[in-house]
């Protein structure tokens, strides 16, 4: 098998690695393939990879694949990293839109290394009515919310720096009201108006990352529907700042964030299949 170049990118930490597949070099069916690649000690290391390809309906099709080997609906963070890489090979023009899963997506470059991604409007799947009963008394006010994947968003009352994300995390990604799907937990507290901080444990990696674009809608969806507040509103997570705007109504609504490149490199496929 022939060599292939890939890109190794991360926005706001959340790590990707990613293909330019407009020529169809690569197929990615194998979910231990991509599981491998995905290992930081065996692999290349990430939170997930992205392929970008031809499309009938957009700019470039985008295809997204969790560490677990297995394709989402959608990833924030990588999709802003994936309409960075299309820009600087020209395979996409300013503004662009894509498709991921048959939905559509657009966004525009606001610097060489900051995208502005506009979402899907934000559907509540379960409102604190009818999961009060889920979280325990370290948690306020859940919200289960889609934006373009399932978030389920916990205000913490205590500082997140000592939390255990990865205890409750599990917890709540693997709860039965949340079956068969499963969930990404979200957990915040409040800096102060329009700042929120969060952590948040990933459906798919199956672990705490860095940040999530879809995370940070979700948790400004949260902080709009349960505080009132209105936009912008900045979500820090512990790898950067992602910031939610939006109209009266979070219609509208997009997220804007770095998105870095790391390094290029050439991938013996040899080694993986």
């Amino acid at each position: 098998m022939e060599n292939i170049i890939f890109y190794k990118m991360h926005g706001c930490g959340n790590d990707f690695i990613l293909f330019n597949n407009f020529e169809r070099k690569i197929d990615l069916n194998d979910p231990n393939v991509i599981k491998k690649m995905c290992q930081y000690h065996f692999g290349i290391g990430a939170d997930g990879i992205l392929v970008l390809e031809p499309s009938n309906c957009a700019d470039f099709l985008l295809r997204y694949y969790n560490a677990d080997g297995f394709p989402s609906e959608m990833c924030g963070n990588g999709a802003r990293c994936a309409v960075s890489l299309a820009a600087k090979f020209n395979l996409a023009p300013d503004p662009c839109s894509f498709e991921i899963e048959k939905k559509l997506y657009k966004a525009n470059l606001l610097s060489h290394n900051k995208v502005q991604l506009f979402m899907n409007e934000p559907q509540i799947i379960l409102d604190e009515g009818r999961i009060q009963s889920v979280p325990s008394k370290e948690f306020d006010k859940p919200l289960l919310v889609n934006t373009g994947v399932r978030h389920l968003v916990l205000q913490v009352n205590q500082p997140l720096s000592n939390f255990d994300v990865e205890k409750w995390g599990k917890r709540f990604r693997y709860h039965p009201e949340f079956e068969p799907p499963g969930t990404n937990v979200n957990f915040i507290s409040v800096l102060d108006t329009q700042l929120l901080q969060s952590r948040i444990y990933e459906r798919g990696v199956e672990r705490e990352t860095l940040a999530s674009g879809t995370g940070a809608v979700a948790c400004g969806f949260y902080a709009y529907h349960t505080f009132g507040w209105q936009s912008p509103i900045s979500v820090q997570f512990p790898g950067g700042e992602l910031i939610v705007n939006f109209n009266q109504d979070f219609g509208n609504v997009s997220h804007i964030g770095p998105c870095d490149v790391v390094f290029e490199g050439k991938l013996d496929l040899s080694y993986f299949f």
